[in-house]
């Protein structure tokens, strides 16, 4: 599981992932970025990744199957940021108000 995501800057997301695969005594560790930018009536949706796969020696023949299934994953996931993104050219709505921390008075 994920441990959570943050937004650094407008039009930008974050991504940090470790996941525990235990068939394999694996623990894939992923940080991912994506920024979306708009220009001239299209979006540029970029992505970059780092990937690190912590497993026995044993079953490092099968990492190749661990990092395919990532890349398919982050093909898909590129696609759908996209064509969010197109459908909202104006700016990504905001869902939910800011929550407002214990003892503030704004």
């Amino acid at each position: 599981m994920g441990n959570g995501h943050w937004v650094p800057a407008p039009g930008s997301l974050d991504f940090h992932h470790t996941i525990q695969v235990s068939q394999l005594k694996a623990t894939p560790d992923t940080h991912i970025h994506y920024s979306i930018e708009h220009a001239d009536g299209s979006t540029q949706v970029i992505r970059w990744a780092v990937l690190d796969i912590a497993m026995p020696i044993l079953f490092r023949p099968l990492r190749p199957l661990i990092i395919r299934s990532f890349d398919e994953e982050n093909a898909r996931t590129m696609a759908a940021v996209k064509k969010y993104a197109e459908a909202h050219p104006d700016g990504i709505p905001c869902t939910r108000q800011p929550s407002r921390q214990a003892g503030s008075t704004t």
